[in-house]
Parts: C-alpha cells; sequence; structure tokens
C-alpha cells in the first residue's frame, strides 16, 4: 500500500505527503526526487485512479520541469500493471550551470575546467572566490586559482552562456578537469546543477568524481555519453531527463552507492555496460522502445531484484543480467528471439525459467552457476542447448522437455557439461514413451538416461 492513501476524501496531492512516523518505501509505481529520494509511491489499484500528478519537491536555486512522466501514461500502466519509475525535472533558476566545490587542500587550489562550445556562445564562468569572472567564445581551458583563506572552503563554479549553440562540460576525450592532478578536483566536486544550453554530458566528462553526490539534469539533455559518470561512487540516484534517447557504454558503470536511476520513455538504447558494478541498484524499469538489453548492461548489480522489462525487447545479451545475486525472478517475454552467452550466470536466487518458443537456442553458460534454479521449462523451438548452459545448477531437479513431441527433431546438446554440476537426482520430462527412447538414444542426452521420466498427464 502506499503511504498517506488511508482518507478518500483527500485530494491526492495531498494523500501522498509521506508523514514523519509513515515512510514512503517503494511500491509498483514510484515518484523519485533528481538525488533518488522517494518522494511518493502507490500500487497499482491506486495509481490507475490518479487524477492528477503529485506535487513536485522545491529546491532553493532550481526551477521544476515537471515529471519525467505523464498522467496518462501513468495511468496507463497501472492499469495494466506494469511498473512505472518516475523521476523530476529542473533546472538552475538563473539558467547557469553550477558546480559546487569543497576544497580541502590548500596545495590544490588551480584547477583547469575544460569546456566545448558549438555555435557562437560566450562563456562567463565565475570561479566562486569573488574574482573577476573569465570568458570563453572557443572550445578551450580556462584555469584559474581560487582565492581562499580558509580550508576546509566551499565554492560554488557557475557557468553562463550567451548567444546561439550550445556548450558541454569537457570536450569528450577526458574529465572536466584537465591536470595531471584530475583525480584530485575531481574528488573536490559534490553537486552539479545544469543550466541551459546544455544538450550532452560527453564522455568522461564526471568520470572519477568520486565525491559526486548528486546531480540534476533539465529536459533537452538528448545524449550521456560513454563513461559519462562512470566511477561516480557517491551518486546514490539519477534522474534522467525527458529528451535522452541513448545511454551510451559504461555511462554509469561503477557507481556503487546508485540506488534509484529513472529512464524516461524517450530512451530507445542502453548500451553495454551501462549500469554495470552498480552494486546497489534495486530497482530498474525499462522503457518501451528499447529492444536489446545490451551486453553487460546490469552485469554485477548485486542488489537488483526489480526488474521490468518491455515487449519491444527481442534480445539479452551477454552477460546482461550476469552476477545479479539478488535477482529471484525473471519473465522471458515471447518477443525475445536471442539471449546471449552466461546472460543470466551466477544469478545465485534465480529459481525458475521458462524459455519462449520464440527461442532456438540456449547459448553456452546462460544459466551457469544459478546455484537455486530449481525447475527449467524448455519450450520445443529450441534447437540447441550451448555447453554449461546449466553448469553447476546444483538444485536444478527439474528439467521439462515435454514439448517435445518430434523423435526426429531432438534439441542437439552440445556436450554433457550443458548439465554440470546438477544434482544426481535430477528428473528431465518428456512426453511419451516414444520420446523417453529417443532421449536415452541420443548423442550426449544418453549420459542421463537413468533421469528421464514420462511426464503425467
Amino acid at each position: 500500500m502506499p503511504h498517506l492513501q488511508d482518507s478518500n476524501s483527500l485530494p491526492d496531492t495531498i494523500r501522498s505527503i509521506p508523514r514523519d512516523d509513515d515512510p514512503v518505501t517503494e511500491s509498483d509505481i514510484n515518484f523519485y526526487d533528481y538525488d533518488g529520494s522517494l518522494v511518493y509511491s502507490y500500487s497499482f489499484s491506486e495509481a490507475a485512479v490518479l487524477s492528477s500528478l503529485p506535487a513536485i519537491p522545491t529546491h532553493g536555486g532550481l526551477v521544476a520541469q515537471g515529471w519525467t512522466h505523464t498522467l496518462s501514461h501513468i495511468c496507463n500502466a497501472a492499469s495494466n500493471e506494469k511498473p512505472v519509475n518516475v523521476g523530476t525535472m529542473y533546472i538552475t533558476d538563473d539558467g547557469c550551470t553550477r558546480l559546487y566545490m569543497y576544497l580541502t587542500d590548500e596545495n590544490y587550489i588551480s584547477p583547469s575546467l575544460t569546456l566545448a562550445i558549438a555555435g557562437s556562445l560566450t562563456l562567463t564562468v565565475d570561479w566562486g572566490d569573488g574574482t573577476v569572472p573569465d570568458t570563453l567564445t572557443s572550445s578551450g581551458t580556462l584555469s584559474h586559482t581560487w582565492d581562499v583563506s580558509s580550508f576546509p572552503s566551499t565554492v560554488v563554479i557557475r557557468i553562463s552562456a550567451s548567444g546561439t549553440g550550445s556548450f558541454t562540460i569537457g570536450n569528450g576525450l577526458k574529465p572536466l578537469f584537465s591536470s595531471s592532478v584530475y583525480d584530485v578536483y575531481g574528488k573536490m566536486l559534490n553537486k552539479v546543477e545544469f543550466g541551459d544550453k546544455t544538450n550532452t554530458i560527453t564522455a568522461h566528462s564526471f568520470r572519477q568524481c568520486y565525491n559526486l553526490q548528486s546531480v540534476s539534469l533539465p529536459a533537452g539533455v538528448t545524449n550521456i555519453n560513454e563513461q559519462a559518470f562512470n566511477d561516480c561512487l557517491s551518486l546514490t540516484g539519477f534522474v534522467i531527463p525527458v529528451g535522452v534517447t541513448r545511454i551510451s557504454s559504461a555511462a554509469f558503470q561503477s557507481c556503487g552507492l546508485l540506488r534509484s536511476a529513472v529512464i524516461p520513455e524517450s530512451v530507445i538504447s542502453i548500451e553495454n555496460g551501462a549500469f554495470q558494478n552498480c552494486i546497489s541498484l534495486d530497482g530498474v524499469v525499462i522503457p518501451d522502445g528499447v529492444t536489446i538489453i545490451s551486453g553487460y548492461v546490469f552485469r554485477n548489480c548485486y542488489s537488483l531484484q526489480r526488474i521490468h522489462v518491455p515487449d519491444s525487447v527481442t534480445e539479452i545479451s551477454f552477460q546482461a543480467f550476469s552476477i545479479c545475486r539478488k535477482l529471484e525472478f525473471f519473465a522471458i517475454s515471447e518477443t525475445v528471439v536471442q539471449i546471449g552467452n552466461n546472460a543470466f550466470s551466477n544469478c545465485i536466487l534465480l529459481s525458475k525459467v521458462a524459455i519462449p518458443d520464440t527461442i532456438t537456442r540456449i547459448n553456452e553458460y546462460t544459466f551457469d552457476g544459478c546455484s537455486t534454479l530449481r525447475e527449467v521449462v524448455i519450450s520445443d523451438s529450441v534447437t540447441s542447448i550451448g555447453t554449461r548452459s546449466f553448469g553447476f545448477c546444483y538444485n536444478l531437479y527439474k528439467l521439462d522437455l515435454s514439448a517435445y513431441t518430434d523423435p526426429d527433431a531432438l534439441p542437439v546438446l552440445a556436450s554433457i557439461e550443458a548439465l554440470y554440476a546438477a544434482p544426481s537426482n535430477q528428473t528431465i520430462y518428456v512426453a511419451n514413451q516414444t520420446m523417453l527412447n529417443a532421449f536415452r538414444a541420443a548423442t550426449n542426452w544418453s549420459n542421463f538416461a537413468t533421469r528421464f521420466r514420462v511426464k503425467e498427464a
């Protein structure tokens, strides 16, 4: 049940405000602030009848642009029992992009900031220490020595843009601070608030900003490029704004404290390793329109328990969910036609899998190391089962092959290692006596002759 839904006489925007004694917990439809704070949650039945969206939290210096999902989308999804994660979008009230820096060492007060300009823009950079701002009219690097008298000290770098065009922080080749001691300055950054004139988060721009805790991105950003926030170890939540179509390779890789990531419906591509090693990420809703769960996308997401994959997905690539240690259930849609090697390997709590009739091959190591997996049902569309596809599935007591009815069209078992370390008392169910005889005589299947049983009607 969502919180503060105890009186139907109250407006939706009032009933959903959390009380101090009734903290919000995740439900079917969740609303997150830009920093990952969960502010509202609803069950499917309650979200389906919402008459308005809840109030957006307010923050000094930021102007709310809206939620990432519309009321109609949320109500429709809830009516069809499809989960949604919704997030807030903000832009700075003065249009400036702000970098909040926490200076801790008087030996490191001379950063060099890399900025790239497209179009006819003039950038003004106020370094936050009362000195005269610098200007930039073409892509380049600005250097500065802060005039501060005490440490530790907090300064806010403000970047304002005038003219036509856009700019990016970083140039796509290296992080925002260009220095032989980049790690020092990167570690000083703890918050970023974006203003206008920015539509792309460039590759590597905030990589290894270990103490970066929050980022607010406005609507209008269209791309988050490769490794943009890689190794931002202190990020706990992230709202990707409406307008982003692509989350590039390793964009959020190794954000170890990242627990929530709101992905809007505008996203159609999530590339290799985008959330790999996000060990605190516990729930994700992939939007309609995404067709491929790319390789390594959620690999090593140890805490991932809730994952919604839309019917638009046709391929789950290599190691997409490998080592998701808390993933207990995964519904493979009948729209999926390909599952890559190691896609679910070492998902140690995954207990049951049904292979739909759109799949023709179970690749090598697909479910290797799924030590809790107890039951697998395989459709007769599957023509081959690869090496170690179910290796080290110590508790796979039931393998259901009863869908096969043609003794001349058995699935090829690549090797006996496909069922390596399966329990010796495993039962492999087949349709009838004819199929029992066929499997017992087939290459590699014959090694498991004593495990076959005719499935009772």
